[in-house]
């Protein structure tokens, strides 16, 4: 009897802390890690920000961190996020397992910016438990066929003319 309870116990325990693991994987997406880093960036949260990087990469970002000092790292990501508006990502390609538990993946980044959009690619590997950026593209120039903040009507003046 008490070998039963035991291991129903044993039982209820793991199935708890696979539920546990798999929500956590749920919330820590390619596509949160991206949020997150422009999150980081906005504030100016150095540790939050480096913490998206991985590999070679996190090493760079931490070297330039070293260079400049916190204050100034975080200064610098503040004003380099700062006219940012949004930021959309579409998965591209996993490398690896098709169930993206590991491998990479390449997600493309759209960046929205009030008189200008940028795309560029964004590699991300799963590492320590969860999904790190490991490299980045060049960003290149969008160009809108409709300007961010353009009414979707016509000006009041336009429609009394009518």
């Amino acid at each position: 009897m008490k070998r039963t309870v035991a291991a129903a116990a044993l039982v209820v325990f793991c199935l708890a802390l696979l539920a546990f693991f798999r929500s956590r994987a749920a919330q820590d997406s390619p596509e949160s890690v991206v949020h997150r880093m422009v999150d980081a960036a906005r504030r100016g949260a150095v540790r939050d920000y480096l913490a998206c990087f991985g590999g070679a990469l996190r090493r760079q970002l931490e070297g330039a961190r070293k260079d400049a000092g916190d204050g100034a790292f975080g200064r610098d990501l503040r004003s380099r996020y700062a006219e940012v508006t949004g930021v959309a990502t579409t998965r591209g390609t996993v490398e690896g397992p098709a169930d993206g538990e590991s491998g990479e993946i390449l997600l493309r980044m759209e960046t929205v910016y009030r008189d200008r959009n940028e795309v560029q690619e964004v590699r991300l590997r799963r590492m320590f438990g969860g999904w790190r950026i490991v490299a980045t593209g060049p960003a290149r120039g969008v160009v809108m066929p409709i300007k961010y903040g353009t009414p979707v009507v016509p000006p009041p003046e336009a429609r009394a003319g009518n």
